[in-house]
């Protein structure tokens, strides 16, 4: 008799959220520091990319502010990380867009670290370094013209909230927050939020209280704050012949409003690294941008 078990369609996307979960979380750690009262302090999250044997951390520019880089952590399963490398933020002043009396900025909110020899090697324990292949550069989101509440491209949204950091016997758990989010770009603009200028980022739908697919029933997420620097990946498909979800990295969480998500294109992130760190051999898109 065949091991085999078929799924029935709640079952296959409970499994999918959790191999997609599973996926993600292997290559992204929460980031901490030590706050005054000597407890660990949650800042945000990082992805962790690997290139010709050289290991960067990318995440979101702005949580390197009024913070030394040698402060921040990244736990393992043996002791928290200092995140200690070479470190390049960015902070250009953009054009900027106002939205329900608030001001986006189109800015390129990312900071890059390359990671000394003996941080990598120690994070190797616990975590695993995407490649070139988990990143899916030049990605668009589909725009449908006039027509009303059409959606397009299937998103994954993997991040550590602060709200969700507990303490058990003496030891900090950060628990992740994961969901499925669409690109609703005509539910924007009919908010004068015009994506076409936004040539940096990318944009998902979020609400704190949503729908869970699955069972159905009516769930409250917690805050975002702590998400920034997660990645927002591209749902390309699912492989039956290894059974497991295909999710490539297409951008950096950046910020968040009521009822949309902000990430900056991993394309720049990889421009960055390519530039930056002398590394002519990386594939970089055509961007129109210069980094100074």
């Amino acid at each position: 008799m065949s091991s085999l078990q078929l799924l029935d369609l709640q079952g296959f996307d409970l499994d999918l959220s959790y191999k997609s979960s599973v996926f993600a979380k292997s290559s992204t750690p929460p980031i901490y520091t030590i706050n005054a009262y000597n407890a660990p302090q949650h800042l945000g999250s990082g992805v962790l990319f690997e290139f010709q044997n050289q290991i960067f951390f990318i995440t979101a520019g702005h949580i390197f502010e009024d913070r030394k880089i040698d402060d921040m952590l990244i736990p393992t399963s043996m002791r928290f990380e200092e995140i200690l490398g070479e470190v390049y933020i960015t902070a250009p002043s953009l054009p900027s867009l106002k939205y329900e009396n608030e001001i986006l900025v189109d800015s390129l909110d990312l900071a890059i670290i390359r990671l000394e020899k003996k941080v990598a090697d120690a994070l190797k324990i616990d975590y695993s370094f995407l490649g070139i292949s988990n990143v899916e550069l030049g990605h668009q989101q589909k725009y449908f013209g006039q027509e009303e509440n059409k959606i397009s491209d299937y998103y994954f949204v993997f991040g550590f909230p602060a709200t969700k950091i507990k303490s058990k016997n003496q030891h900090w758990i950060a628990e992740p927050l994961f969901f499925f989010a669409f690109n609703t770009i005509n539910h924007f603009k009919n908010k004068r939020l015009h994506v076409d200028r936004f040539h940096y980022h990318l944009f998902v739908n979020y609400t704190k209280k949503m729908t869970n697919q699955v069972t159905k029933a009516k769930q409250k997420l917690p805050a975002l704050e702590g998400m920034s620097g997660g990645g927002l990946w591209d749902f390309v498909g699912y492989d039956i012949n290894k059974n497991e979800p295909v999710l490539k990295l297409v951008g950096i969480m950046i910020e968040y409003r009521r009822d949309f998500i902000i990430s900056t294109k991993i394309d720049y992130a990889i421009a960055l690294i390519r530039e930056k760190f002398n590394l002519p051999k990386l594939p970089i898109p055509r961007i129109p941008i210069s980094f100074s």
